[in-house]
């Protein structure tokens, strides 16, 4: 069986068991499928960050924050540090709302609009930011929160 790994600073960590075939992401619905196995059922916020190839292969994931009920603070430096590591310049953000509400607060807005313009600098490329609720789930690229055009690769 094929598994994602989690990567912390150049390290493998934690295998996910995943579906016979290689886990890629070409979809909104295929990264909210693999946040949700590997964070749908916390009990607070956590933001993790999904690595791809250039071909949107899954490589790993890392965790970059964990907060409360209702926030995670994001540090940017802890994003772009475990993107650069991981030897990638494609990811995804997710992160879930305990809550159950997959509805993009003013706070995720604004630290992927955040996001987005580091990407810019650094000539990496944020495909998604994907919110994990109860019953659903929220792309903000979907939703035409994300400037897309402000990617860097």
């Amino acid at each position: 069986m094929k598994s994602i790994t989690r990567l912390e600073v150049m390290r493998v960590r934690r295998p996910l068991p995943l579906p016979e075939v290689e886990p890629y992401i070409q979809h909104a619905d295929d990264a909210a499928m693999i946040a949700n196995a590997i964070i749908g059922k916390e009990a607070q916020e956590v933001m993790i960050v999904i690595f791809l190839t250039a071909k949107h292969k899954v490589v790993g994931y890392s965790e970059i924050a964990r907060g409360g009920i209702d926030e995670c603070a994001v540090s940017m430096d802890a994003l772009f540090r475990a993107v650069l590591l991981s030897g990638t310049n494609r990811f995804v953000l997710a992160h879930n709302h305990p809550s159950g509400d997959p509805t993009p607060s003013l706070a995720d807005v604004a630290i992927s609009t955040r996001i987005m313009d580091a990407c810019a600098i650094l000539k990496v490329t944020c495909l998604d930011h994907i919110i994990l609720g109860e019953a659903s789930n929220s792309s903000l690229l979907a939703l035409g929160l994300l400037n897309a055009t402000k990617n860097g690769a």
